[in-house]
């Protein structure tokens, strides 16, 4: 800085600073002023942009004709075009080339080109402290003040490009799109932040990348992107590259037959007329092959234009007049003779409307600061002492400060479109134009995107635009299957039949509960399993409701799943408690055992049923677990492709979307399987109880074998049928229902027919036991049962029901059946004997025949005194014969009567009427002797029975 100061003084001092204005001139005089111009001239650039300089030319020509911009110069490049090849590395050695040609020194840069050469020298330009304007740099990055202070452009920022790609994708419709990309800085910048709007936008969006260079093969990294599937199916493709890699990669698209109408394709906006006809890439397609592939072909071009063409621009041309002028020098040979390069890339390109407007910008600019330096004005810059623009040497800040003011100041209606710059040096971008190639690859404007309204796409005229419609963007097509129509109406029709099924197995429960077999079998039980076989049933109609809207899905998913649950549990759990009571009666029976009730057994179907709904509860609070209507592909149903190769799948909606869900499934199958368990051991336990009436045992084991192959097909639909419709359908419903009519047919049929059989229930313990084996035992048993004295009954029946529950558990074992009485008869010897000793506590705990006078109580030398005991519960029932002492060979079939008394503990859980109608001896109920056939004489002596023998009955009705 100090060398700067230094000449900055010595040219005040020298007067050269204060040179007369050009205004002041002698007439016709102009001071040349020199700027620095970079193209792509090269045939080999990635990007030719000879198709620039006749567009700088008439701008030259105009400005220079035009006496009110930087009047008394001549603005000029010198004859010096530096071909910058579109190359980092060839754009840097280009300025170093210019700037060691002096004098002169230019005061300017119009470049460099794309954006590869221009990014090292934008980064250069600062320290020789004179500003660059370009006319076709759009990276980004370029809008970095920090690292390029004097870089301005007429061409827009990419950095609008990606919100425009998405809103036109967007406004399109599509949701799918592949980007194909050449490894290349100005391609590389946009790749990521592409996909990732597109994510944000909703829209599937996937690249992939190759390198850069004239021995890349690009139809074999499209072939391979599309044999792989990388592309995964998807029909719109961007064109992320140069314009010669993009005629490669289009000729093999046109090999596989990938065009429009079944797919679609997006590129740059930037690329030159016709350049499709390069032959820099050698490619197997013809023209007119190329012409057929590009046929719409969308255009999205940031570059600006003229909306209007026919308003006059700043440079007194409108956008027609300017095209016309620019053709003109395009096709004078003479003139393109004389320009650098081979005549073959001079051609038309849409950046020569930006390179037009970039000169007429940085003419406006300079003019301001000449006008500045007159009035001897800074411009808000304090860089250094005031200098005429033909005397700016690169040491000078203070021009460069005031240029660049300048230049951010400007604003003028240019060819392009209004161009205005923001503080960034960016051009100030309103709107994006789309064209399309049509017939013969003509290029047509078809639309805008307005930046200003969220990237809003609009068509301009959609007139033939789109012929044979929008292409797809392929994503696949899904079909939503239903069920089918006739498996609704099998499975309506059957739930419909079953419900009224079970609706009558509970009517006839109902109005047959005061039957003694029914009343035997708990009815109340009978209600539950009805109910939930009734639950089961309507389960069904939900299961296969036929709607796809949320509701009727929630309602198939929530309430269908649920039913089914609840109404299993509800039956299965009261066959449970059925069969729990005969075990608890039947197994390891004790004097002090309880009676079960219903309502006990009510109790425990209640709180199986609760744990379920509590599981069915939680799973639905918990998201991951909830039953969710999720869409999956139906395997049924295999997938096609349409007319515009796109993927036909058909789905259906499954009620378990996850892994979690799946496993919460698995908890409550765990449950269901843990209950048949249950049923298997309990079956097992009571299958040798001989009263059919009580033991459902045959039953029972029946229900868990087909509910067992039920619960096992509901797992399988669960976990393994959920994508098949139809099937898991048909299996899941025909599995319920299977289930709630297994529970009605093996509970209620056999009841139904005993009632038919035997209406009064005079038969049901007939042929029940055989007693013939142990003959004097159970007619001891039945001796000792006569001895009951009033008040007694109650302990008798336990007792009894202790004998019984040996008998009827060890079936047709004689030898196991003698030990079991005998030892029930050393019991009752031994309580005989203690009341005896003990005369004031004769009734002690578990003590049944307090009071006897024989020892063995066998026989009865006490006039028995009749009685009824009120509230007894017991139910004896043998024959006497006509000889007391005899009793003991003719009895016949005592443990079958006394079985008959353990039957009335569960007749007593089906009704706690005390309702005692007792006939003994020939005693009406109030205890008084009809008969008088045995009856004690005042001389302590026995009266013997006369008579025929009568048979002698006590029941009781519990």
């Amino acid at each position: 800085m100090d060398f700067k100061l230094f000449l900055s003084t010595f040219l005040l001092f020298s007067g050269v600073a204060w040179a007369a204005c050009p205004g002041d001139l002698p007439n016709g005089t102009l001071v040349p002023l020199y700027f620095g111009f970079m193209t792509a001239v090269d045939p080999h650039s990635d990007y030719v942009l000879a198709g620039i300089i006749p567009a700088v030319d008439l701008a030259l020509e105009l400005i220079n004709n035009n006496t009110s911009i930087l009047s008394g110069y001549e603005l000029s490049y010198n004859d010096t075009i530096y071909d910058a090849q579109c190359s980092h590395r060839q754009g840097r050695d280009q300025f170093f080339s210019m700037i060691s040609k002096r004098p002169p020194d230019f005061i300017a840069l119009l470049g460099a080109g794309c954006s590869a050469a221009t990014l090292p020298v934008a980064e250069l330009a600062h320290y020789w402290n004179f500003p660059i304007v370009s006319y076709s740099s759009a990276a980004p990055m370029l809008s970095d003040v920090s690292l390029y202070p004097s870089f301005f452009r007429t061409y827009p920022s990419d950095g609008n490009f990606v919100p425009a790609f998405v809103g036109l994708v967007r406004g399109l419709g599509w949701k799918r799109v592949f980007i194909l990309t050449e490894e290349s800085p100005l391609f590389v910048q946009n790749e990521r932040p592409l996909v990732e709007a597109l994510s944000e936008a909703g829209i599937y969006g996937k690249s992939h990348s190759f390198l850069s260079g004239p021995d890349v093969d690009v139809a074999e990294v499209v072939r391979d992107v599309i044999y792989k599937n990388e592309h995964n199916n998807t029909h719109i493709f961007f064109l992320n590259m140069y314009s010669g890699k993009a005629r490669a990669a289009f000729c093999a698209f046109y090999r596989l037959n990938m065009f429009y109408p079944n797919y679609a394709f997006i590129i740059p906006g930037w690329y030159q007329t016709g350049w499709w006809n390069n032959d820099a890439v050698n490619v197997s397609c013809s023209t007119r092959d190329l012409q057929t592939q590009l046929d719409r072909v969308l255009i999205l071009q940031q570059l600006p234009v003229a909306l209007n063409r026919s308003a006059p621009t700043i440079s007194g041309l409108t956008a027609d007049e300017f095209d016309t002028r620019y053709r003109s020098r395009l096709n004078d040979r003479e003139y393109i003779n004389r320009l650098p390069g081979p005549p073959s890339v001079y051609y038309p390109i849409p950046d020569a409307l930006t390179a037009f407007d970039a000169l007429w910008s940085l003419a406006l600019g300079l003019d301001r600061v000449q006008r500045a330096v007159c009035a001897n004005e800074t411009l808000g810059c304090n860089g250094g002492p005031l200098t005429e623009l033909e005397d700016f040497m690169y040491y000078n800040d203070q021009v460069e400060c005031m240029v660049n003011k300048s230049l951010s100041m400007t604003g003028f209606e240019g060819v392009s479109g209004y161009v205005e710059f923001n503080a960034n040096g960016t051009r100030v971008q309103e709107a994006f134009t789309i064209f399309q190639y049509q017939e013969n690859t003509v290029r047509v404007l078809i639309g805008t995107l307005s930046l200003a309204d969220n990237n809003t796409f609009r068509y301009r005229n959609d007139t033939a635009v789109w012929p044979n419609g929008i292409p797809p963007d392929g994503t696949e097509i899904k079909i939503i299957n239903t069920i089918h129509v006739s498996l609704n109406v099998i499975f309506y029709t059957a739930a419909i039949l079953g419900a009224v099924f079970a609706i009558g197995c509970l009517a006839f429960n109902v109005y047959f509960r005061n039957k003694k077999i029914i009343k035997l079998t708990s009815p109340n039980l009978n209600y539950t399993i009805g109910a939930g076989s009734l639950v089961m049933y309507s389960s069904v109609i939900f299961l296969l409701l036929p709607g796809l809207d949320t509701y009727s899905l929630h309602l198939r998913c929530i309430v269908g799943y649920w039913l089914a649950m609840i109404g299993y549990i509800i039956a299965f759990s009261a066959v449970l408690a059925k069969m729990w009571r005969v075990y608890y009666i039947f197994h390891n029976p004790t004097a002090s055992k309880r009676t079960l009730k219903d309502w006990h057994l009510l109790v425990a179907v209640g709180v199986i049923t609760s744990i379920v709904c509590l599981i069915l509860i939680i799973g639905e609070s918990i998201p991951q677990t909830r039953h969710e209507p999720t869409l999956v592909v139906d395997r049924e149903t295999e997938s096609t492709t349409n007319e515009f190769d796109v993927v036909v799948n058909y789905c259906t909606y499954s009620c378990y979307r996850s892994t979690t869900s799946v496993a919460f499934q698995a908890l409550i199958m765990a449950m269901l399987f843990l209950l048949q368990a249950i049923g298997i051991f309990l079956a097992f336990q009571t299958r040798k109880v001989k009263v059919k009436v009580l033991n459902d045992a045959k039953q029972v084991t029946a229900i868990i074998y087909v509910t067992s192959v039920c619960v096992v097909l509901i797992i399988m639909t669960t976990f393994a049928l959920g994508s098949f419709l139809n099937t898991s359908s048909a299996v899941f419903s025909l599995s319920i229902a299977a289930a709630s009519t297994a529970f009605l047919i093996l509970i209620f049929i056999p009841k139904m027919y005993n009632l038919y059989k035997d209406p009064d229930g005079e038969n049901i313990f007939t042929g029940t036991h055989s007693s013939a084996a142990v003959p004097g035992i159970a007619a001891g048993a039945a001796s000792i049962l006569t001895g009951v004295q009033p008040g007694n009954s109650f302990l008798l029946r336990k007792e009894s029901i202790g004998i019984n529950m040996a008998l009827a558990t060890l079936g047709d074992d004689p030898k196991a059946t003698i030990a079991v009485l005998e030892a029930k008869v050393l019991e009752l010897e031994e309580e005989l004997r203690n009341s005896k000793m003990n005369p004031g506590n004769p009734t002690k705990r578990g003590s049944l025949f307090p009071g006897f006078m024989s020892k063995n109580g066998l026989g009865n030398n006490r006039s028995s005194r009749d009685s009824t005991t009120e509230g007894s519960r017991a139910s004896v029932t043998f024959e006497q014969p006509k000889d007391n002492l005899n009793a003991a060979n003719s009895m016949t079939s005592p443990p079958s009567s006394v079985i008959r008394e353990s039957s009335e503990e569960i007749e007593e859980g089906s009704d706690d009427r005390d309702n005692t109608n007792v006939t003994s001896n020939g005693m009406n109920g109030n205890g008084v002797s009809n008969s008088g056939d045995c009856v004690k004489n005042n001389d302590g002596g026995k009266n013997e029975e006369e008579g025929t023998a009568k048979t002698s009955r006590t029941e009781t009705n519990l």
